[in-house]
């Protein structure tokens, strides 16, 4: 597929023209405790969606996931559950299937033990040479033991990988007393030291799309969008 109809952002014809030839790993780091469960169902119901739109755009492009819940939590003494980045989509949507969001329902979560996965570059399987993305989607603040460690994680990724930390914060369409009006602060720092950019969710039912934009950057949501109406029909 040619770049040529991708409208006025000339600047995403660019960005996806880099990207086809470095290949492209995503890895979407989300939080499994209780206040999350409308995402991640709706994951489950649109990864499909999302995986065709990325790869149309950037064919190879290849998934990971780290789900994380607090510590008391059932995902072990790390507090995560890790599938390593694969071409294998098949494999990416039944582990996002077995996903439930459980438990944990008050903040804060220890994001730190996700994003230290997340630059363990063994373990998460990245590809070297390619563009690495991170998608981090949450509603809480980080353990105040563990938020300097992440901030440094957060650091790492970009700058010794060169890796980019984009967040999606779902606290802006919360039904549980009064929505937020900006992103969290730690959410917002994760982003900063990431060297990406933060999002405040305010309509779930968004929340699907707004993982494909995340995947390019926020500069690039109008034309995005515009690719997901052509490509995923209306539902």
């Amino acid at each position: 597929p040619g770049t040529a109809g991708l409208g006025p952002g000339r600047g995403l014809g660019g960005k996806i023209r880099e990207l086809r030839g470095r290949g492209l790993d995503v890895v979407l780091v989300i939080d499994a405790t209780g206040s999350m469960s409308p995402y991640i169902e709706q994951a489950k119901k649109r990864l499909q969606s999302v995986m065709k739109v990325v790869t149309h755009l950037v064919p190879g492009a290849r998934f990971g996931v780290v789900a994380y819940k607090d510590y008391d939590a059932d995902y072990g003494p790390d507090a995560v559950k890790v599938m390593k980045v694969s071409d294998d989509h098949q494999a990416v949507r039944e582990f996002i299937g077995q996903l439930v969001a459980t438990s944990g329902a008050d903040e804060p979560e220890p994001i730190q033990e996700a994003l230290a996965v997340v630059t363990d570059l063994k373990r998460m399987g990245w590809r070297p040479g390619r563009k690495w993305v991170v998608i981090l989607v949450g509603d809480s603040t980080i353990h105040s033991s563990g938020r300097q460690a992440a901030f440094r994680h957060a650091q790492t990724f970009t700058k010794q990988h060169r890796g980019t930390i984009n967040v999606i914060d779902t606290g802006g369409a919360s039904d549980q007393g009064q929505p937020r009006r900006t992103v969290q602060p730690d959410l917002a720092r994760i982003a900063k030291e990431g060297g990406g950019s933060s999002f405040l969710l305010t309509q779930r039912e968004a929340f699907w799309r707004h993982l494909i934009v995340s995947v390019f950057g926020q500069q690039y949501e109008q034309d995005v969008n515009t690719i997901i109406e052509t490509l995923v029909e209306k539902e």
